[in-house]
């Protein structure tokens, strides 16, 4: 917040007091008023800077202590292109960013300009906001099944609905009073509920909220609807839930686990809830699944779900409890800068991890650890990082997640009890902000420990090392020797740390564990014998070691991936043998690159061991089916019908149960296991057809009458197995098997569900056109493109047309028509989604059972966009329909995704211009003339 001559403004002043006054208009769309900013000098100043974007808010007048004062709108940084020297395709969506117009210098009027430095001073502000500029404020427009509304997130900061002091460091006291156009609406805000005032005359209604705990700008909220609610109280915290009518039932049902949740929170850090009351609001089209400010979270109504729901249980109560231990880690104990948001980050998630392992158990938090960890390592990403400068960048999914398994690796290095008693000591510093230099040497000093390494290695650098790795047993000396290859191109320069090798002994029951310093590219390690020889029962006794097997990083204390190369007995030892589930996870992921019996027997023995954590006995179906072919005889396929038969069926193996999902084991099983079958073929290609049977007989027969679960995600999972089918466009199955979609795509149009049916059915028709079984018909799409379908259904009728090819249509411009829709009819959280559909390539078709990282996903895209790289007049008229799209678009992560989109199609720095195009009889012509 520097002026042209580097002075910082906001050291100028002490903010002590912010009042906003609004008049709410859900029917004409508006939002007016007045706010009252009360700071104190520190220094002689002649004027003073407030935030306040351009677009979205005008300013009519602005008062000095009841003297009307002077103002001008700072001009912002302006995005400026030189012909001669372009910027990378990098640079200029850093640039994208900076465009903002946030700034408003007040001059002091002559009266007071030699108020004393410690006096205070009151800027009144009178101003109405424009709504279609800013993407932060939505209005909802009332349709046949929802109720008019509005909510306000916070994600692009403060100074986009309200002038003010937006700097997290400013925090302040806030008063705020709300008028409503209605008098049926209910108004919800930062702060506490003071008082109600009814206006029966002017149909209107008032309220007062005050918020005594100072907060920055960026923490405030307000949302107003029709809102039915539940009141109550968890210890001696008021604690509100708000939602429209049709979702109410629903969200009783979603929000019973809070108090639970809210007692562990504050149990764990020692702390007590950090306000005097806690509103969770449920709206409709929200940027973000969680929008959390100061005592208040906006969720979307996509986190509510019915009791019947088992699906959606985990990522809704995750989220929820996400949003509940914010309040404490980035609501009250603030980032001190955008870069610096990774610390709350971390820290709310792991918070919410402890709570997320105590009602799924240890099990799950592990597998959540290990796939975090292999998301991350999938893209090279600095969670701090002094170029990050919209929030668009640190609310990156890739960036939270890493965040949250660096604070998981602090503190495993610490220890979990001194850990969170560290959380509990910041907590009780007052209004405290904290950046990444002082959080380091807050670390340091309490611990005594040099975290600076530890800093370098994960927080400042976008390091994800890959190991390759082996090891090698010499029976003469007895000696193992380890050796490690770490990838330059995921590790640049070499990461230098301690990792974890785990030898198990003979017995199962016994393991040494060596730390290996890691300094070089190539690393080997000599270890000397470590017990009695294993016998293997080989006559080749160079075979026999005294290892049943050997993990590397066994803690999950790295951020990374590794390829170790062991004998096939050992990934079967670790599998049968090792308790810990990654343990098993990565042992049944590399035995998917072998195709021996054995490796089918012990898959079966896992899927069918009933004591075994049940997602790493799907892991053991869905390998088991990869592995299945004609050079073991199908042995898979077998074992899987005799398993889902035994399980499923009546005892005549020719009719399958009626659904009953009590137990979570089974019902994930059940799911899986179909699924699994699916994906088998025949050396051809072609899908077995007891498989087309079974799977036609589970389409007609599923009955779900007398089971209390919704069997929508169980349906979505067959259908996701009719698009595994390869069947021939003449066989008479194939009519059954569409028959079958079209009847359950209907009954999801007309039921009201999660809609996970449509997205299915849409998917596995496209890829039947796309393979050649039914013809091409991109009309199936363009139905479900518009906005009177859910999002999630849009979404993937964009992702359908993108994967067919926009020009294989001869009738239609269907990539004309999708943009179409983005710009004109979408709101800014809908054209994200769509245009990162757009963006995004997809392994419809393919099997993820890889230990491999995929390399071939940026080319999908390239060669989807191939034909748009050629400069004909069409092409660049289109490229410069997305410029001019470009540059006028508010939204940050609108902005981010348009823009990889403009280089997908071809675009360069700039508006292009139409070559022209001459036809051969104009050039005859001319040369006749000349």
């Amino acid at each position: 917040e520097e002026d042209e001559k580097g002075q910082v403004w906001h050291e100028s002043y002490n903010l002590l007091h912010q009042k906003v006054a609004l008049k709410i208009d859900l029917n004409e769309q508006s939002l007016s008023g007045h706010v009252d900013i009360t700071i104190s000098l520190v220094k002689p100043v002649k004027k003073l800077r407030i935030h306040a974007n351009h677009k979205s808010i005008h300013i009519k007048n602005i008062f000095i202590n009841a003297v009307e004062a002077k103002f001008e709108l700072v001009p912002g940084k302006k995005l400026s292109i030189d012909p001669n020297n372009k910027p990378t395709f990098k640079e200029f969506s850093k640039g994208l960013l900076l465009v903002r117009d946030v700034d408003i210098d007040v001059s002091l009027p002559e009266k007071l300009i030699d108020i004393q430095i410690g006096q205070s001073i009151v800027l009144h502000i009178e101003y109405y906001c424009i709504p279609q500029e800013a993407d932060t404020i939505k209005f909802v427009r009332a349709s046949d099944d929802s109720a008019e509304h509005m909510h306000i997130h916070n994600s692009d900061g403060a100074s986009v609905w309200i002038p003010c002091i937006d700097i997290p460091t400013q925090k302040c006291k806030w008063d705020f009073e709300y008028t409503i156009k209605s008098v049926d609406d209910t108004v919800v805000s930062t702060g506490n509920l003071e008082s109600i005032f009814l206006n029966e005359e002017e149909k209107c209604k008032t309220y007062i909220f005050q918020e005594e705990v100072p907060t920055s700008a960026s923490n405030i909220l307000l949302t107003c609807g029709p809102y039915k609610i539940i009141p109550g109280s968890i210890q001696d915290t008021q604690v509100t839930y708000f939602c429209l009518e049709k979702y109410y039932e629903n969200m009783k049902y979603t929000v019973e686990f809070l108090t639970e949740a809210y007692s562990y929170l504050t149990k764990t850090i020692s702390t007590r809830f950090p306000y005097n009351s806690y509103k969770i609001i449920f709206v409709e089209q929200p940027f973000s699944k969680i929008n959390t400010g100061s005592s208040i979270s906006i969720l979307s109504t996509e986190v509510i779900h019915s009791k019947t729901d088992i699906d959606p249980v985990f990522e809704s109560r995750e989220l929820l409890t996400i949003a509940l231990s914010e309040q404490w880690l980035g609501c009250f104990l603030t980032p001190q800068n955008i870069i610096d948001k990774w610390i709350v980050f971390g820290m709310s998630r792991y918070l919410a991890f402890k709570f997320y392992l105590e009602i799924f158990g240890l099990n799950a938090g592990k597998q959540k650890l290990y796939d975090i960890v292999r998301m991350v390592c999938s893209k090279r990403i600095r969670i701090y990082d002094p170029s990050y400068i919209s929030s668009t960048q640190v609310h990156s999914k890739y960036v939270v997640q890493k965040s949250f398994i660096v604070t998981y690796l602090l503190q495993s290095r610490i220890g979990d009890y001194q850990f969170t008693k560290l959380l509990e000591k910041l907590l009780s510093e007052k209004d405290l902000s904290l950046s990444t230099p002082m959080y380091l040497d807050f670390l340091s000093s309490e611990t005594g420990q040099d975290f600076s390494s530890f800093f370098q290695l994960w927080v400042y650098s976008n390091q994800c090392p890959h190991f390759i790795g082996g090891f090698y047993y010499d029976i003469s000396t007895q000696r193992t020797e380890i050796a490690l290859i770490q990838d330059k191109k995921y590790s640049n320069p070499i990461t230098n740390q301690d990792i974890t090798l785990r030898i198990v002994e003979t017995d199962c029951d016994h393991f040494h564990e060596y730390n290996l310093s890691i300094e070089h590219e190539y690393s080997t390690f000599v270890l000397q014998n470590i017990g009695p020889i294993a016998h293997t029962g080989k006559e080749d006794e160079s075979e026999e070691l005294p290892m049943r097997w050997l993990r590397l990083d066994p803690n999950l204390q790295w951020i990374a991936t590794c390829r170790f190369y062991k004998p096939l007995q050992m990934w079967l030892n670790q599998l049968l043998c090792d308790t810990d589930i990654i343990a098993k996870i990565e042992s049944i992921l590399n035995l998917s690159e072998f195709s021996e019996i054995s490796v089918l027997d012990a898959l079966n023995r896992i899927m069918l061991n009933e004591t075994i954590y049940y997602p790493v006995r799907m892991l053991s179906a869905r390998v088991m089916a990869y592995l299945t072919s004609a050079d073991n005889n199908y042995a898979g396929l077998d074992r899987l019908f005799q398993f889902f038969r035994a399980s499923y069926f009546f005892d005549k193996p020719t009719k399958i149960k009626p659904n009953n999902f009590q137990k979570i084991d089974d019902y994930f099983m059940q799911k899986s296991t179909q699924y699994a079958l699916a994906t088998i073929k025949r050396k051809d290609g072609s899908t077995p057809s007891d498989v087309v049977d079974f799977t036609i007989h589970l389409l007609v027969n599923n009955d779900n009458s007398s089971n209390e679960f919704s069997d929508e995600y169980y349906m979505q999972s067959i259908i996701d197995s009719v698009g595994s089918i390869k069947i021939s466009s003449s066989d008479r199955k194939l009519d059954s098997l569409l028959i079958q979609i079209q009847r359950y795509l209907t009954m999801d149009e007309e039921a009201d569900s999660h809609k996970v049916i449509t997205t299915s059915a849409l998917k596995t028709l496209c890829i039947y056109q796309k393979i050649g079984i039914i013809p091409t018909d991109f009309k199936i799409f363009h139905k479900y493109l518009g906005n009177g379908y859910q999002i999630n259904i849009r979404e993937r009728a964009t992702e359908c047309i993108a994967y067919l090819g926009f020009k294989e249509d001869p009738l239609y411009d269907n990539l004309r028509i999708i943009l179409d829709n983005i710009f004109e009819d979408c709101t800014p959280r809908e054209s994200y989604k769509l245009l990162r559909a757009l963006n995004l390539p997809n392994n419809w078709g393919k099997s993820n059972i890889s230990l491999a990282r995929d390399v071939s996903r940026s080319r999908q895209v390239a060669s989807r966009y191939s034909s748009y790289k050629v400069d004909n007049e069409e092409n660049i008229e289109l490229r410069n329909f997305v410029w001019e799209k470009l540059l006028v678009q508010n939204n940050d992560r609108v902005k981010m995704e348009l823009c990889k989109f403009y280089r997908h199609i071809g675009g360069v720095i700039g508006i292009q211009e139409v070559p022209v195009i001459v036809e051969p009889v104009f050039i005859m012509l001319i040369l006749i003339l000349t």
